[in-house]
């Protein structure tokens, strides 16, 4: 299942898109180049290296989380998500998706923020599943199986399938996070919901009780990928301050916009002269 299928698969009925197109060529943001890129896992197991790629590909974002706090702090408390609606007037509804991705509509945002929340989860997952004797002997003996005529392909299939599994339980999890539930970020035995033999279900788990509604919520994880955004994250943020302007105020530039004021001179009035220094900001 490729990400636009599993995207769609799990969009929750109280999703609320809105009909707005951003030009993508005229937000402050915009540097002259738009790059299209997937944010796919390789969901057909059978290339290592390209599994491990999709399991270190949010690496990093630790020290921009700490570097950046404050900003991903005030994007989670003032921004709307699919998880987070505000009665505000906004220009889109995916605002703390478009920060992530950057892309022209609420869809494309959430599918693609669906997608890197597949790949952050993959990395969490796998490095559990590696240590969980009791599954990971059910993945060797499943290896062992469709190797019977390869046997020494065995270390490697029991690898990708593994993986296999890992990709299986991050769309669980995240299927879970765009309804409203949790899911921890690093797993015990007990909070792993999928079977290797049974993930045409996926969609169909559900959470058994309130003690497992521990962890990180969709708005926290989203926290999580703001940070690996980087410095870019800035600049969407001034896209939408403008998007949100130009809806009352349509000419609203950012680049036009002033932060500060300050005056500086001189006052003389008979005779008696005086200076006066005055400086605010908004």
């Amino acid at each position: 299942m490729g990400g636009a299928t599993v995207a769609v698969l799990m969009l929750p009925e109280d999703a609320e898109f809105s009909q707005n197109i951003i030009d993508i060529f005229s937000v402050p943001s915009y540097s002259g180049m738009f790059y299209m890129f997937s944010d796919d896992v390789s969901h057909d197991f059978s290339d290592y290296s390209a599994l491990r790629g999709d399991l270190t590909s949010s690496n990093g974002w630790g020290n921009s989380f700490t570097n950046n706090a404050a900003a991903i702090a005030y994007c989670s408390e003032v921004f709307k998500s699919l998880r987070s609606k505000k009665e505000n007037k906004t220009y889109v509804n995916m605002e703390k998706e478009y920060i992530i991705c950057g892309y022209p509509n609420d869809y494309l945002n959430y599918s693609h923020t669906v997608r890197k929340l597949i790949k952050l989860r993959l990395g969490f997952n796998f490095a559990y599943l590696l240590t969980d004797a009791g599954r990971m002997a059910r993945v060797s003996a499943l290896a062992t199986v469709l190797t019977a005529y390869a046997p020494f392909l065995q270390p490697v299939v029991k690898y990708l399938l593994a993986g296999c599994w890992s990709y299986i339980e991050s769309i669980a999890d995240v299927n879970f996070l765009v309804k409203g539930h949790k899911v921890k970020l690093i797993k015990s035995s007990e909070d792993w919901c999928t079977d290797i033999y049974d993930n045409l279900a996926v969609f169909n788990r559900t959470i058994g009780n309130e003690d497992k509604e521990k962890g990180l919520d969709y708005d926290e994880y989203l926290m999580i990928l703001m940070a690996a955004t980087g410095e870019k994250m800035y600049d969407r943020i001034l896209d939408i301050f403008e998007l949100n302007a130009g809806i009352d105020y349509p000419d609203f530039r950012i680049k036009n916009a002033a932060v500060e004021f300050s005056v500086n001179t001189e006052i003389e009035y008979e005779g008696v002269s005086f200076d006066l220094y005055k400086e605010t900001d908004y």
